[in-house]
């Protein structure tokens, strides 16, 4: 089970870079190529740590001895990889985004996250929403549920709703579902 959410994780990551290689750093090449050089090679560096992640994987899978030394050289190489995506990830918040701004307009902005976010398949989808809804402060996580449900069957959204229990607070989940529960839903027009 654990090496099954370690790999659900670096899938996770393996999307995350196929995403910003093919949504976010094309325009801002365009626009700004030094601003992304050092990140397309810092792209390239966590492929590779992906691919030896997966190898670990599987080389665990197959093991039949020695399990404590295989997991802590995963353990290892996991923190590893995390600590460095940590760090690129922060600079990617600070130095790209400043230069998205710089470059393109708000518009042109919410037009390369609507493109990045709708070529998200559904099951990703749903669980980097979990991580999202979980992560975020109760003012960020409502406003999210409230767009959610206008993009969603009122089933999917109900069931997305019901998830949270157990993975938030029953006062938060409750709280969450009063204050949904006071704005209506859009008409379709």
């Amino acid at each position: 089970a654990a090496l099954d959410e370690v790999e659900g994780l670096v899938s996770l990551c393996e999307g995350h870079l196929a995403h910003e290689d093919r949504f976010m750093h094309p325009p801002l090449r365009a626009r700004s190529p030094g601003q992304v050089a050092a990140f397309d090679a810092e792209h390239a560096a966590q492929a590779a740590d992906i691919a030896a992640l997966r190898r670990r994987i599987r080389m665990l899978r197959r093991a039949t001895a020695d399990h404590a030394g295989h997991l802590h050289a995963l353990y290892l190489a996991l923190s590893t990889y995390v600590a460095g995506q940590m760090v690129h990830m922060a600079e990617e918040e600070t130095r790209l985004t400043e230069a998205l701004w710089a470059h393109f307009s708000e518009d042109e902005i919410a037009g390369i996250e609507a493109a990045l976010v709708a070529s998200i398949e559904p099951g990703e989808r749903a669980v980097l929403g979990d991580w999202m809804l979980r992560a975020c402060h109760y003012g960020e996580r409502l406003q999210l549920l409230r767009g959610m449900r206008e993009g969603m069957p009122e089933a999917a959204f109900s069931a997305l709703l019901d998830g949270l229990a157990g993975r938030l607070p029953a006062t938060e989940v409750e709280r969450l579902r009063l204050a949904l529960d006071d704005m209506p839903r859009m008409e379709a027009a």
